[in-house]
């Protein structure tokens, strides 16, 4: 376990009080967002608690963990949902209340409330409340076993659920939460770090695909898309693939098989300051997710956010939540899920149409400042916790 965090002095609280956000492993690479929110909290100091750290701690931002080499300790933790040590960490801290991301994970954050005697509240994603219970229960995963079996637990011990998307809210109806105890409530993205600059038609097109390797993110029917571009667009047409995942070796066979190796970089995992780099150079961005074959589905989509705030016209499927993200005709286009001849004419489209593309950009830029503020959601987070911490 690391030190008590630098913010008590003798013992006693600062002002702020301490909101411990919780996820079984901490500061995944593709969950910035989390760390995004926590920076945001004006008046909870954040302390992040998980059974294992997978990076470094964000600068500024504390976390508790259980250490690496108390393998047995882990275990424990992950089939019981329970560490004495862990909480007893934790308590040091005196956290107010508890935030869980992922309902999977909120299982053992609900352990962790009860044992320090604070509410619980969390927040779903997606996959939480979109891939079939029978999955879970199949995965030999212990943590999504658990909540395979014992997700009515959480719909108890959680004074609310928060829904990153209203599809999400209806899933998880639809997956046995009870209505009254979700609410809507998008994480947002910080407006600040994206400035929409002017594109000019430079010789070659830039589409920017920003997702892990797996089916939910529909990379293969962009590369189809692309093999069905007119020849006299595809030569000046080039797309960049940031992300890992299982299907990487599938994806570039598909690629040295179609001959469109020219057209394509797998740049692997970037950093998010990179990402926000190349962002700055793409003419589109495209994300045309998919239902998985167990299921998944997208809660909503960051990174087609983090594009509309840069002022990058969006190129996405009717799927999940990205329709709350992205209004079609306006800030980008929505297309049915897997259809590549449709994708192939919506960037063909965006290729041939520059006025198109700048109006889309400057409405999703406008679209994001009303909606999807980070700094204006945590606000309204805080609120949240007030309300559930005042009420005790």
């Amino acid at each position: 376990m690391i030190a008590i965090p630098p913010y008590f002095h003798g013992g006693t609280p600062a002002e702020k009080r301490v909101v411990a956000i919780y996820r079984n492993q901490l500061f995944k690479p593709s969950e910035p967002f989390i760390a995004l929110q926590a920076r945001h909290l004006s008046s909870f100091e954040p302390v992040f608690v998980g059974r294992e750290r997978l990076g470094a701690s964000p600068e500024g931002l504390h976390s508790i963990a259980i250490e690496s080499r108390e393998q047995i300790g882990k275990f424990v933790h992950a089939v019981s949902g329970r560490s004495s040590g862990l909480n007893r960490e934790v308590a040091r801290s005196r956290p107010s209340i508890v935030h869980a991301h992922f309902g999977v994970d909120a299982l053992y954050g609900a352990s962790l409330a009860h044992s320090l005697r604070v509410p619980l509240i969390a927040t779903l994603h997606g996959f939480d409340v979109t891939v079939r219970r029978s999955e879970l229960l199949m995965s030999g995963s212990p943590a999504l076993i658990r909540y395979g079996l014992l997700h009515w637990r959480l719909a108890k011990s959680a004074k609310r659920l928060l829904c990153v998307s209203e599809f999400i809210r209806r899933k998880a109806i639809d997956f046995g939460f009870p209505e009254e105890n979700l609410l809507t409530h998008y994480i947002g993205i910080d407006l600040s770090q994206f400035t929409p600059t002017l594109r000019t038609r430079a010789e070659t097109f830039r589409i920017l695909h920003v997702a892990r390797l797996v089916e939910k993110k529909g990379t293969r029917y962009l590369l189809e898309a692309l093999c069905r571009l007119p020849e006299r667009d595809r030569i000046h047409v080039h797309l960049d693939i940031i992300g890992e995942g299982a299907l990487r070796e599938q994806l570039e066979n598909m690629v040295l098989q179609n001959g469109i190796g020219g057209n394509v970089t797998f740049h692997g995992t970037r950093s998010q300051y990179d990402v926000r780099e190349i962002l700055a150079t793409a003419d589109v961005l495209c994300l045309p997710s998919v239902t998985a074959a167990n299921g998944d589905a997208e809660g909503l989509g960051m990174v087609v956010l983090e594009a509309a705030a840069s002022g990058v016209p969006v190129i996405a499927t009717r799927h999940g939540g990205i329709p709350e993200a992205v209004v079609d005709g306006e800030t980008g286009m929505l297309l049915p899920e897997r259809d590549a001849v449709a994708l192939a004419n919506a960037i063909t489209f965006l290729v041939e149409n520059e006025p198109a593309r700048s109006r889309m950009g400057r409405n999703g830029r406008l679209h994001v400042e009303r909606n999807f503020d980070v700094v204006k959601q945590c606000a309204v987070l805080e609120d949240i916790y007030r309300e559930i911490v005042e009420a005790r």
